[in-house]
């Protein structure tokens, strides 16, 4: 994260981050991964949701 610092946009008005670091238990499994992952970006998203919705929005709000 050190070698990838975040830059601000002036015309967005917010940071672009290029990557993203973060630690999951041990037992993890594709739907906590998925929450973390949602939660550490600041995106508004049910944690009761599968999977499938919570891997798309993710794919879609991180190739933005």
């Amino acid at each position: 994260m050190r070698d990838h610092p975040p830059s601000f946009d002036e015309e967005q008005g917010f940071e672009r981050h290029q990557i993203i670091g973060m630690q999951l238990p041990a037992l993890s499994n594709q739907r906590r991964f998925y929450n973390a992952l949602l939660f550490e970006i600041g995106a508004p998203h049910s944690p009761k949701a599968g999977v499938a919705v919570l891997k798309g929005l993710t794919k879609t709000l991180l190739t933005r």
